[in-house]
């Protein structure tokens, strides 16, 4: 393999059947499996040759609902038998004290689950699923109960206020899970970007007392914590020693891999941009000679669209080449859906400053 590039992270998209029906879920076919997902014994071979050959350390496993595949825990064996580091994303709901004790036999790096809310009414309400809130606590508890690390990922969305942040602090605590806030909703992955992310974003008077709370929050739980500026700081460090001006890992470390076995940059490009599919093509060959992989290891910020040098929300432009290539079939094109957030974003800073 060429050594500049080395495939550090696969995300392996098991499934794209789920029990769930998130209201603003990714996966505009979420819930729909396919008749020819990849089977037991071709994920078994495929995790043996990135561990032998790509000498990958970190791989994701994500759906859909990974644990609706009935051999979710022989992939996990398999992957632990290859001395991965190895997460599980997941909704929490199929995890029953059965399968925890499983999952406590591989012992996974970390388990996150998502809550859209410390409140079973508005949660099932976002899942459409009844019981999923009840379901995805106990989860949750049988995980934590074993010693396996447990994060809950907190997506703050329109209907959150700050009763709802300090309610799911004390869940968190109560239940020895972790607290990941997340205050980015991910545009639609299909070519329509159908979703406008902004319907779901706070409002921008929630916005500031989201971030007094989480800092509060987080320096409690965390001795090290990081104030805004300090990640800013820390990005900039790594944007200045990576070997590539990509604002991202997609085909830099990173490849994703859905449910039939196509292969591309990242999660978010499987649906426009498939570089090959592991049932015919050698994905070391792949990772060494893609020339779509190629153009995102050569990316040059100063060849973005003229609008974006222009626009006047750089500052809080969260560039993605995928959505920009999902949109546009050019990584360099301006992407509308994350226009309008970073346009939303530039005007929940002016109004921060108006409260101080």
């Amino acid at each position: 393999m060429y050594r500049g590039f080395a495939l550090k992270e696969v995300f392996l998209e098991t499934t794209h059947a789920c029990n769930q029906r998130c209201r603003y879920c990714y996966l505009p076919d979420v819930g729909r499996s396919f008749k020819d997902e990849l089977t037991t014994d071709e994920y078994k071979h495929l995790i043996i040759k990135l561990a032998n050959e790509a000498k990958t350390v970190y791989l994701t496993f994500t759906g859909g609902e990974f644990f609706s595949r009935p051999d979710a825990i022989e992939l996990l064996q398999a992957a632990e038998e290859n001395n991965f580091c190895f997460s599980i994303l997941t909704n929490g709901t199929l995890i029953d004290e059965r399968t925890a004790d499983a999952l406590k036999e591989v012992m996974p790096f970390k388990i996150r689950v998502t809550l859209f809310a410390p409140d079973e009414d508005i949660h099932d309400n976002f899942t459409r699923l009844k019981g999923s809130y009840r379901s995805a606590v106990n989860g949750i508890r049988f995980l934590s109960e074993r010693g396996i690390p447990v994060s809950i990922t907190y997506p703050i969305t329109s209907i959150a206020n700050i009763e709802h942040f300090k309610a799911m602090g004390d869940l968190a605590n109560s239940m020895g899970a972790v607290l990941e806030i997340g205050d980015r909703i991910l545009p639609s992955r299909d070519k329509t970007c159908r979703k406008s992310i902004l319907s779901y974003q706070l409002s921008q008077e929630s916005y500031p007392l989201l971030n007094k709370w989480a800092e509060d929050y987080l320096r409690e739980r965390n001795d090290c914590y990081l104030s805004e500026k300090d990640l800013e700081e820390k990005n900039r460090e790594r944007l200045e020693k990576s070997i590539t001006r990509l604002p991202c890992g997609a085909g830099v470390d990173t490849l994703a891999i859905n449910p039939v076995g196509d292969i591309a940059a990242c999660p978010m490009f499987l649906s426009e941009k498939i570089i090959g599919n592991i049932r015919k093509d050698d994905i070391i060959r792949l990772w060494d000679e893609a020339p779509f992989l190629k153009t995102l290891r050569s990316y040059d910020p100063a060849k973005r669209d003229k609008a974006c040098k222009t626009c006047g929300v750089q500052d809080t432009c969260h560039v993605c080449v995928a959505q920009s290539y999902i949109e546009n079939k050019d990584i360099y094109a301006p992407s509308i859906a994350l226009c309008e957030e970073a346009k939303w974003m530039k005007e929940v800073k002016e109004y921060e400053k108006t409260l101080h």
